[in-house]
């Protein structure tokens, strides 16, 4: 079976999977590794192959951009200290200890090559952590420091790796072209984000095609990174950097219909892309295990264990000195002080057993060389890939599946109340704007009986949104669901017509139904979703 048919049922899979994690409420990533292994354990040989350059150019790119595009600058630039203290400083701690740690264990590793499977079991993946804490009362602040973490972490953990991995396969460790490397690549790779992006928003303001710039969008954090890889910086940041900045000028360039497009298109490759890695991740074990026998392999197998607590437990006593650390540097150098609410430990617990590993630092370890660069076989290779897959796996169903469990446990105050009332005032913002507007501008344009019509919708929508009186809300959202059967009625009639081809143009019958579709859409986000038996 070729690799493309396995693909197309690996989708099969997790589509299933999925099923099964929404019945069972276990996280999707998890469920999916576990049944990769499976899959890899029932079958004599691997059933598809991996490529480092597959994962770093198909499944690399499009997750990065999609994470830094979904992830509000406002909140990123805000947290960045404690973002950049996760992503860079616990990155290096984590690679330091994991080094020490597998010398003294395995005395054939050196520490550069114990730093070699420190700088790859290193970062965290914050797919796997979004997707555990979803649905969950994780408060806005806590989610946007661990995606930050992971696009930036990435970037810093492949720096470490290059430069370990010079010095093992040359022999030469150079210690203070670390610093000034870092600066070059990490600079270089935001530069050409930057730049990618200007040129992106150029195209979609002479592009009035949805499809076109749906499909630019795709390919541009692939050849972004690719460009980056080929000029040696780093590829990584060049794909977020773009993304953040984009983020912000979207709004402005894009129309609706580029915005409801990609927005679609994007959900679908994420799922797919999301669903394929960590079932991949699962199928990889099997084959990695026959590299060894019996009593190396268990052994390895422990040594994997104690590394993997030697992680859990330097992200931990990391996240909580670092933290109250960089509080009272703030409160010390700035007048507007950080206060600590009652929270603050918890939060602090929740980011510290978020660190869950995944797909790039598999991808990191495959990458490695076979040889040093005088053709004799690179040392404890194959050991570095085994015990790289042992801590991503202890890490993904340790924490995948405990997490939930601590975040009930630790009672964390969710912040919808918050957030709807912030909701509320923006929304209340808005409209009164508008109502100013149509009195000051648009009444001097169109007829006083369009703007009072057009005013008395703005007037609903404030009462519907804003108001805190339930007689006048709850008649709105009558009135709502009302429009909402009526349209379901239409649905169907429509369907009707056109199964008895009353009327022959299946375009005029498609238009149509684009024009209920929309009204549907509107509906329904006022209503909250709530109305689903009308959905169809």
């Amino acid at each position: 079976m070729h690799d493309l048919e396995i693909y197309f049922l690996l989708i099969g899979v997790i589509i299933l999977v999925s099923f099964l994690a929404n019945k069972t409420k276990i996280a999707l990533p998890i469920l999916l590794m576990i049944t990769g292994l499976f899959i890899g354990f029932c079958s004599n040989k691997a059933l598809v192959s991996v490529s480092p350059e597959m994962v770093f150019l198909i499944f690399l790119p499009p997750l990065l951009f999609e994470a830094a595009f979904n992830v509000s600058w406002h909140e990123f630039k805000a947290f960045r200290k404690p973002i950049f203290f996760l992503a860079i400083g616990l990155v290096i701690f984590t690679a330091l200890c994991v080094a020490l740690t597998v010398h003294l264990l395995i005395p054939e590793f050196s520490l550069l090559t114990g730093l070699l499977l420190g700088a790859i079991v290193a970062p965290s993946d914050a797919v796997a952590a979004t997707s555990v804490t979803k649905n969950l009362p994780v408060p806005k602040r806590v989610t946007t420091i661990l995606e930050g973490e992971s696009l930036v972490n990435d970037a810093s953990s492949l720096i470490l790796y290059q430069f370990a991995l010079l010095a093992v396969t040359s022999g030469k460790l150079t210690w203070v072209n670390l610093p000034l490397n870092f600066i070059v690549m990490s600079g270089g790779g935001v530069l050409l984000g930057l730049c990618a992006s200007f040129l992106f928003i150029y195209l979609l303001k002479k592009l009035n095609e949805a499809t076109i710039a749906t499909i630019i969008s795709l390919l541009l954090p692939i050849i972004i990174y690719i460009i980056a890889e080929k000029l040696h910086i780093s590829g990584v940041l060049a794909v977020v950097s773009c993304g953040l900045h984009l983020s912000w000028y979207a709004s402005e360039v894009t129309s609706f219909q580029m915005r409801f497009k990609m927005k679609e298109f994007w959900e679908v490759l994420i799922f797919v892309l999301n669903g394929i890695i960590f079932i991949l991740l699962g199928l990889q074990l099997p084959e990695l295990t026959k590299q060894f026998d019996s009593q190396q392999l268990w052994h390895l197998i422990g040594n994997g264990l104690i590394i993997s607590l030697v992680v859990i437990i330097a992200r931990i006593v990391w996240v909580f000195p670092v933290s109250y650390i960089n509080v009272s540097l703030h409160n010390r150098y700035n007048q507007e002080k950080i206060v600590l609410g009652s929270n603050f430990n918890k939060h602090l617990f929740v980011i510290a057993w978020s660190g869950m590993r995944g797909m790039v630092s598999l991808a990191i370890a495959m990458a490695l060389p076979l040889t040093l660069l005088d053709g004799t076989i690179l040392p404890m290779r194959n050991e570095i890939v085994l015990l790289a897959f042992v801590v991503i796996s202890i890490t993904l169903i340790l924490h995948g599946l405990t997490l939930p469990l601590v975040i009930r446990k630790l009672k964390l105050a969710p912040e919808n109340e918050e957030l709807a009332e912030l909701e509320r005032k923006l929304r209340q913002q808005i409209f009164i704007d508008s109502l100013e507007y149509l009195d000051n501008e648009l009444i001097n344009h169109y007829p006083s009986a369009i703007i009072d019509e057009v005013k008395q919708k703005i007037v609903d929508e404030l009462n519907y949104h804003v108001t805190d009186e339930p007689i006048s809300k709850d008649y709105i959202a009558q009135r709502l669901r009302a429009v909402d059967d009526l349209i379901a009625f239409q649905r169907k009639l429509l369907r009707d017509l056109h199964r008895n081809y009353n009327y022959g143009s299946t375009d005029i019958i498609r238009k149509i139904e684009t024009d209920i579709d929309v009204h549907s859409l509107l509906i329904h986000s006022k209503l909250g979703g709530n109305s689903g038996h009308n959905a169809h």
